[in-house]
């Protein structure tokens, strides 16, 4: 049976591409599988950070708790202000994670009166990514392990062309599962779109 890429996997696959020898676990007190590790992590923090429809709860509602702050989930890495009504986004509110809680840049203050409404982004663990997701990270996170390790390098420049392959995939399964529509989720075709009903 196919099982999609474990994190123990992942980091044997980065550790190979160096010639290292696997781990059985990880755990192991071993400085390559713990740097590879570290690498692994920070590459998908910064991918995730991007959003995507399997990472982002779409018009999350927030209330404020009994000091009016708006706390975050541990794992916000970004927030974005939606129209309760339709989703879209809210260009009159600006918000922002300050601390783990929510943050009005226009306003200047942590003190919220009503419930807001969000487009949320999560960073998942390992085990909650997709299998495209986890490809795309794994390759990324090898090809800078390597250059980190190596520097310039013919296998290097390959694990770059695979990582930029898993890119190519990882969006096309966006496209697909994203239900994106070009007329209302392109920022300037939606401002011209409005503009034309004004006029």
């Amino acid at each position: 049976m196919i099982q999609a890429t474990t994190k123990l996997e992942a980091i044997n696959y980065m550790l190979a591409a160096l010639g290292e020898a696997p781990i059985t676990n990880l755990n192991e007190d071993l400085a390559e599988a713990q740097i590879a590790l570290e690498v692994l992590t920070a590459t998908s923090r910064e991918i995730q950070t991007k959003g995507w429809s399997w990472n982002t709860q779409r018009k999350r509602e927030l209330s404020p708790t009994t000091l009016k702050e708006i706390l975050l989930p541990a794992n916000t890495l970004r927030v974005d202000a939606v129209s309760r009504h339709d989703g879209r986004p809210d260009t009159t509110k600006r918000y922002t994670d300050r601390g783990g809680k929510l943050y009005d840049v226009l306003n200047r203050t942590r003190k919220f009166n009503d419930k807001v409404v969000l487009d949320l982004v999560e960073g998942l663990d390992w085990e909650d990514l997709t299998e495209a997701a986890r490809r795309f990270i794994l390759l990324d996170a090898a090809s800078r392990y390597m250059q980190n390790i190596l520097g310039s390098d013919t296998d290097l420049q390959q694990m770059q062309i695979q990582a930029q392959r898993a890119m190519v995939l990882l969006e096309q399964e966006e496209d697909r599962v994203g239900d994106y529509n070009i007329l209302q989720d392109q920022p300037t075709l939606r401002f011209a779109s409005m503009r034309t009903r004004i006029l």
